[in-house]
Order: structure tokens, then C-alpha cells, then sequence
């Protein structure tokens, strides 16, 4: 028994109807689960686990780490998410559905591939959705179907589709990183951008890459350049603290980062319309 098998039959999911099939040299491993609505943690593992929604429309929300990664209203059939690797998390689903579990051995996988192809174990924006990919999707029917045969060849077919699949994820994975900002550069970018001394090079750093590389790849991923992204999270919190009415402006200038009163009036009045303190005046009536 495999080790993702182990960590299966010790969940709890493994009270609900399931079947289970593999094979191939590199021991890939498919679980097809029905159940009602649940919850259950993972461990670690050093595999690569993808979760394909075969039927059944299930709220999901999973999180790894602590840190809440997705919150799906309507997850359809065919969409398709995928776990970190080395990442421990939480998994909730809050209807009955059916769900194609595919953990892919990556270390073998990864070490078989390269150095043809560089296989990333960071999938960054890969992670952070129940995502339509439907070449993956196919791969993944494909692999079930494949692994149900009888006969040896089964065997060197499973380790085909498997490569193929990883080969799939890899190549949307160098995609994404080439023209936006991976999920964790996201999350250091909008963490620092919190802070009121926060310019383009601060983001830049926070993502750990030069500023002109940082601006192609930030407007790629927000669609706008990051300096206008910028300039508009300080309007909108300076939107939020003229509601609140507890700092005087020029405190409210300093609080978002301004070098004056003045240098913040002009730009508030260019965004919005009107000064800060005409703002303020008409949301108090």
C-alpha cells in the first residue's frame, strides 16, 4: 500500500463510497469518492494531488497552512483543483458530489522529466482555484479509465498519461509565472502594499525581482501598472478613514503615506472629485 493510500484509509473519508485503482512503475493513484457533504485534514505529502469534480455542483473551501486559499460558491463538474505539494490543509465540501482524486508520484515524475523539462514543485497561481483546464481534465479521465484495464500494458500507459499530466500543469504553470505573479508573490505584494511607505520598488522587493520585471509582470496579473494599482488602494483607505472621522487630515495624510496635507488633497481631489474635506462634509449631511 502506497503511502497516499495509508493516508486515505486514516481519513475520514474513507467511511464514504470509494474506488480505488493505480499502477505504472511510479505508483500513481487514483481514488473516485462519493460523498455527502464533509470535512477533512490532510497531512503533507510529497506527492501532487489534483481534485477533479466529476458530478454534482459542491461548495468548496480549502485552505493549507493556515492560510485560506479558496472559497468556491457553485464548483462545477469538470473544474479541477490542485494541493500543494509538502502542504498540510483543511478540505470542505458542503453538498453531496463525486470526485476523481489523482495524486501523482512528483518527485519520480520531476527527476524523469528534467532535465528535458523543467518541472516546477511551486505551481504558484495554479493553486489558488478551482480552475477549467479541460487538456488536464481529459488527462485525468483518461488515467482512471486507463488504470480499470486489465493486462500489463496498463501499466506503461499509466506512466504515460501521468507524465502528460504533470507535463500539462507544468507547462500552464511556466505560463502564468512568465506573464503575471505567482499566488505567494501576490500575497507579499498586497501585504506590503499595506504599509504607507509603499512605492513600486517596495513591491517589487516584496516579490524579490527587479522593478522592470516587477511592472510587466504586475500588469499582466492586475491589469493595471502598479503604481495607479497604488494610487488607488490609498484613495479607497482614504475613502474609509474620512468616513471613520477620527483623524484630522493632515494625520490622515501621514497615516496613508503622504508628504503633506497638501500633496494628499490634490491627489484625493483628482481621483474623486472633490477635496478631502468637502468629502468628509458631505458624508457627515
Amino acid at each position: 500500500m502506497s503511502a497516499f493510500d495509508e493516508q486515505f484509509q486514516q481519513s475520514s473519508l474513507a467511511v464514504h463510497r470509494h474506488e480505488r485503482r493505480g499502477g505504472g512503475s511510479l505508483s500513481t493513484r487514483l481514488i473516485r469518492l462519493h460523498s455527502p457533504a464533509h470535512a477533512v485534514v490532510d497531512p503533507p505529502t510529497r506527492e501532487l494531488v489534483l481534485g477533479l469534480m466529476v458530478d454534482g455542483h459542491a461548495g468548496a473551501r480549502w485552505a493549507w497552512d493556515g492560510a485560506k486559499a479558496n472559497v468556491t460558491p457553485a464548483r462545477r463538474p469538470g473544474t479541477l483543483g490542485l494541493t500543494p505539494i509538502g502542504a498540510s490543509g483543511t478540505f470542505e465540501v458542503d453538498s453531496a458530489s463525486t470526485i476523481l482524486i489523482v495524486s501523482l508520484p512528483y518527485p519520480a515524475l520531476a527527476a524523469q522529466l528534467e532535465p528535458d523539462l523543467r518541472v516546477p514543485r511551486d505551481f504558484g497561481s495554479l493553486h489558488d482555484a478551482y480552475q477549467d483546464r479541460p487538456g488536464t481534465r481529459a488527462l485525468c479521465r483518461r488515467l482512471w479509465r486507463v488504470a480499470g484495464r486489465p493486462g500489463f500494458a496498463r501499466h506503461e500507459t499509466i506512466d504515460a498519461l501521468s507524465e502528460a499530466v504533470l507535463v500539462s500543469l507544468a507547462d500552464e504553470a511556466q505560463v502564468e509565472t512568465v506573464q503575471g505573479l505567482s499566488s505567494q508573490e501576490r500575497r507579499r505584494v498586497q501585504a506590503r502594499a499595506e504599509r504607507p511607505d509603499a512605492d513600486v520598488a517596495a513591491l517589487a522587493e516584496a516579490a524579490a525581482m527587479p522593478v522592470r520585471s516587477f511592472r510587466r509582470r504586475f500588469q499582466a496579473a492586475f491589469g493595471e501598472p502598479p503604481h495607479r494599482w497604488l494610487a488607488g488602494r490609498r484613495i479607497a483607505r482614504a475613502r474609509h478613514l474620512l468616513q471613520e472621522n477620527r483623524l484630522s487630515l493632515s494625520e490622515t495624510a501621514l497615516d496613508l503615506g503622504f508628504a503633506s496635507q497638501a500633496h494628499f488633497t490634490e491627489a484625493f481631489r483628482r481621483a474623486v472629485g472633490v477635496t478631502p474635506g468637502r468629502f468628509r462634509r458631505d458624508i457627515r449631511g
